[in-house]
C-alpha cells in the first residue's frame, strides 16, 4: 500500500505556482486560495507523495477510495475536477499527467517544507484554584463572568439523541448476520439525589470515576462534578454565572478535560482528578466543544465544529497544548454532519470516532497521524459513547433510541452480540462498563408542542405531556406528532380527552428519523422514512407511495399534487432534487444541487436551503434561481418553513420572518428550544415542537434476569 497522507510535521508543499497547506486542505498561488474537497485533497496528496511512479486506477481504488470496487466514471470525474482546481492564471501548465492505459503521475517536482519547532512559551498556562463538593466558594472571584449558555448547540444533540469524503476503511460490516438478541431486564440504582438536571456523563477509562455537568434546581449555572463510583464521594467546580462541562479524560484517568463558558467566550481547561490542585488553562474555543480526550503527552484530540464554515459539520483535531499547534486528523464528507470523537484507547494507540451521515452512523478507528483510517461498522442508529474491553478485545456501545446494547469484536471486525433492555425508561449518555452494568443519565429534556400566533405574536401550549414528541403539526384542529417507543415510530394525534390515539405505525428507528408534511389544500399528509415516501388522503388511507432509491432528506406536496423530494446522491457530494408527477408516475430531476430543505411559495416558485445555509428562490417556469438570501445564523434544516407566501426561520431560540429581503425577529423563546416548525393555515400560526430541560437522575443500570432470546 502506498502513502496517501502527509505527516503532521509537513507545513506546506510547493509545486509550480501552487503552495499546498495540508492542515487547512487548501492551495494558493499568491492571488487566489482554494479549499479542496476531501476526496480531491486525498488524490492530490497521494499523487505528490508517490510522484516517482505511475499511479494506476487500482492504486487509487485501494489506497485513496479504500474500497473493493470504484466505478471508472468516479475516478474520471475526480481527476477531471482536480485538473480544473489546479489551473489558474499563474499555473497554466501540466500538473497531473495521464499515461495511456497505465494511469497517472504528478508532473511537477514538489518541494516539502517541514514545521519549525515552536517554543513552549507560545502558550502561558494559567492556574486556577478549585473547590470540592463541601465548599461553594467561587473558583476565581476576580474573573469576569462569561456569557450565559445559548442552548442552540443542544438542539441538534438532543434531537438526534433519541433518533436515530474521507478515507474509507479496509473492512466493515454494514448489515448484521442473524444475531440472537438477548432480552434482559435492568434495574436502576440512583447515583444522585439532589434535584436538578444531570447531563454529559463521562466515565474514566479505568471505570472508577464519572464526571458530569449538574444544574441544580432553581439555578442557572452548570457545575462540574467528579464522582468516585466505588465510594460515592464527589468533588465539584462551581461559580455563579459560569457553566462547566466535562469533555473527557486523560488516557491514565488521572486528569479531566473540561469546558467553561459558551461560544466565543469558552475555554478548555485540564484538572487533576481530585480537583484539589490547580487547573491548567489550555486554549480558547470559538465554537463549543462537546467531547475530547487526552491521548498521551500534551496531546488532546477533540471534535471541532464549524468545519469549512458549517456549524453542524465537525472534524477531529489533534491539539498540542505545550506548543499551541494543532492538526486535522480526519476529512469528513461535506455532505454529512462530520466526525464525532468517541474514544482513545491507549493499548491500541487508536482513536475511535463516528462519522455521522444523513442516513447512517459509521464507526471508524484511526492512528494518531490520521493516516490509517478503518471503517469498522455502519449503523442506522446512533453511536454516542464507546467503551473498550481489553480482555475480550471488543467495543461496546448502548443505543438509547432502541434501548439496546451492542458488542463488536475487534478480532473479526463483526458485531458479536446484542442485548435488548426491557426497561421502558429513556436514557442519555449511556456508557457500558460491561454487558451487566451501564452508567447513564435519565433523558434530561421534555418535548411539548406550542402555537406561535402570527397575528398577536403570542405563544401558547397545544400539547404538554410527558410523552416524547417530535415534528408536531395541526390537522383538523388536532395536534399530530411522532412518538418514539424504542422499537417503532408512531404517528399520533391528540384527542379532546387529553389522551392520544395512533394514526399510523411507521416502523423501527432503523428506518431513520421520519419526516412529515400536511397539505391543507388537498387534505393529504406526506410521510417519509428511509428511502420511501407515502401519501395519505384526508382519512389517512394510503393513496400511493414512492420508492426514491436513496435516503430522503426533505419532501413536500407541491401545488397540483406533485411531490417534490430531495435525496442524497450516490457519492454523497451533492443532494439531488426530484419532482414526482402523480399523472405520469415518473420522477424528473430539477437543476438544483446541494439542497437540504425546500418549500413551495406559490404556483411557480420554490425556496430551498443549500448546504451553505443560504436560501435560494427558484423559478419553476424558467429553472433559474432568482434570489439568494443568507440566514442570520446557521440553521437546522427543519427550522425553516413557509406559510401564505411568507418565509420563517428559527435558530432554535429566536423565530424570524423575512420582510422585504431582511430577517425580522418575531419572538424569543427564552427557556425553550425549537426542534421543528410547521405553518398552520387553519390557525395562521407556527406550530413549534420545543425542547426544554427537565430534572433527571444519574443512574447505574444493572442486569437482573434474562428472558427467552429473540431474533
Amino acid at each position: 500500500m502506498n502513502e496517501a497522507n502527509f505527516s503532521r510535521t509537513v507545513k506546506e508543499v510547493r509545486f509550480g505556482a501552487w503552495t499546498l497547506d495540508p492542515k487547512r486542505q487548501s492551495i494558493t498561488d499568491g492571488e487566489i486560495t482554494r479549499e479542496l474537497e476531501p476526496l480531491l485533497f486525498k488524490v492530490l496528496c497521494y499523487l505528490i507523495l508517490n510522484n516517482d511512479q505511475i499511479i494506476t486506477r487500482e492504486d487509487l481504488v485501494n489506497d485513496v477510495w479504500c474500497q473493493k470496487y470504484v466505478d471508472n466514471n468516479a475516478i474520471n470525474r475526480a481527476m477531471s475536477e482536480l485538473r480544473k482546481v489546479l489551473k489558474s492564471d499563474r499555473q497554466k501548465g501540466l500538473v497531473v499527467k495521464t499515461h495511456y492505459r497505465k494511469g497517472y503521475s504528478f508532473f511537477l517536482e514538489p518541494e516539502v517544507v517541514y514545521q519549525d519547532i515552536i517554543p513552549q512559551a507560545s502558550i502561558a498556562p494559567v492556574t486556577k484554584n478549585l473547590t470540592d463538593s463541601q465548599v461553594s466558594a467561587p473558583v476565581s472571584a476576580a474573573k469576569t463572568p462569561l456569557s450565559s449558555v445559548s442552548q442552540w448547540a443542544a438542539v441538534f444533540i438532543a434531537a438526534v439523541l433519541l433518533v436515530g469524503g474521507g478515507i474509507l476503511g479496509l473492512s466493515y460490516s454494514s448489515s448484521d448476520p442473524a444475531i440472537v438478541v438477548e432480552e434482559t431486564e435492568y434495574t436502576e440504582q440512583l447515583l444522585s439525589w439532589i434535584p436538578g438536571r444531570y447531563t454529559r456523563a463521562k466515565v474514566s477509562p479505568n471505570n472508577d470515576y464519572v464526571a458530569f455537568s449538574f444544574l441544580p434546581e432553581g439555578t442557572q449555572s452548570h457545575s462540574l462534578i467528579i464522582k468516585e463510583l466505588r465510594t460515592g464521594l464527589e468533588k465539584k467546580i462551581s461559580e455563579l454565572g459560569i457553566n462547566f462541562y466535562p469533555l473527557g479524560w486523560s488516557a491514565d484517568s488521572s486528569k479531566l478535560f473540561y469546558r467553561m463558558g459558551e461560544g466565543a467566550d469558552c475555554e478548555v481547561w485540564q484538572a487533576e482528578r481530585n480537583l484539589t490542585d490547580n487547573s491548567r488553562f489550555l486554549f480558547k474555543c470559538h465554537e463549543p466543544i462537546e467531547r475530547g480526550a487526552g491521548v498521551g503527552g500534551d496531546a488532546f484530540v477533540y471534535s471541532k465544529s464549524n468545519y469549512r464554515g458549517r456549524e453542524q459539520l465537525s472534524v477531529l483535531m489533534n491539539y498540542d497544548y505545550a506548543t499551541g499547534e494543532e492538526f486535522q486528523l480526519t476529512s469528513p464528507n461535506l455532505n454529512s454532519f462530520g466526525d464525532m470523537f468517541l474514544l482513545y484507547e491507549s493499548s491500541l494507540d487508536s482513536v475511535f470516532f463516528t462519522r455521522r451521515q444523513y442516513d447512517s452512523y459509521e464507526l471508524y478507528m484511526t492512528d494518531m497521524e490520521g493516516r490509517k483510517q478503518t471503517k469498522l461498522y455502519e449503523s442506522k442508529t446512533p453511536i454516542w459513547e464507546l467503551s473498550y474491553k481489553s480482555d475480550a478485545n471488543t467495543l461496546m456501545w448502548f443505543c438509547n433510541a432502541t434501548n439496546r446494547m451492542f458488542e463488536f469484536s475487534m478480532d473479526t471486525y463483526a458485531l458479536e452480540s446484542k442485548t435488548q433492555l426491557t426497561n421502558e425508561s429513556n436514557y442519555a449518555n449511556a456508557y457500558p462498563l460491561s454487558k451487566e452494568q451501564v452508567i447513564a443519565v435519565k433523558y434530561p429534556y421534555k418535548h411539548d408542542i406550542y402555537e406561535l400566533n402570527l397575528a398577536s405574536t403570542t405563544l401558547s401550549p397545544l400539547l404538554v405531556s410527558d410523552e416524547i414528541k417530535f415534528s408536531g403539526f395541526m390537522k383538523d384542529e388536532q395536534a399530530h406528532y411522532f412518538a418514539l417507543e424504542h422499537e417503532k415510530w408512531l404517528l399520533r394525534k391528540s384527542t379532546d380527552t387529553g389522551l392520544s390515539s395512533i394514526v399510523y405505525t411507521i416502523g423501527s428507528p432503523l428506518d431513520s428519523f421520519p419526516l412529515v408534511n400536511f397539505d391543507i389544500r388537498s387534505g393529504q399528509t406526506l410521510l417519509g422514512f428511509g428511502e420511501q415516501l407515502m401519501v395519505f388522503d384526508e382519512h389517512f388511507d394510503t393513496q400511493f407511495s414512492i420508492e426514491a432509491q436513496r435516503s430522503i432528506l426533505a419532501a413536500d406536496i407541491l401545488p397540483g399534487g406533485d411531490i417534490g423530494y430531495i435525496v442524497i446522491d450516490e457519492d454523497q457530494k451533492n443532494n439531488q432534487f426530484y419532482v414526482y408527477s402523480q399523472q405520469s408516475k415518473v420522477s424528473k430531476r430539477l437543476p438544483i444541487k446541494g439542497a437540504v430543505w425546500f418549500a413551495h411559495l406559490n404556483e411557480t416558485q420554490l425556496i430551498y436551503l443549500s448546504q451553505k445555509n443560504t436560501l435560494h428562490y427558484f423559478d419553476l417556469s424558467t429553472g433559474l434561481v432568482s434570489n439568494e438570501i443568507a440566514l442570520p445564523q446557521s440553521s437546522n434544516t427543519r427550522l425553516v418553513t413557509d406559510g401564505a407566501g411568507e418565509v420563517y426561520y428559527s435558530n432554535g431560540k429566536q423565530v424570524y420572518q423575512m420582510k422585504e429581503g431582511e430577517w425580522q425577529q418575531l419572538f424569543d423563546l427564552v427557556d425553550k428550544t425549537v426542534f421543528s416548525m410547521h405553518y398552520s393555515t387553519e390557525r395562521n400560526a407556527l406550530i413549534l415542537t420545543t425542547l426544554e430541560g427537565a430534572n433527571n437522575h444519574l443512574i447505574k443500570l444493572e442486569a437482573a434476569t434474562a428472558s427467552s432470546p429473540s431474533i
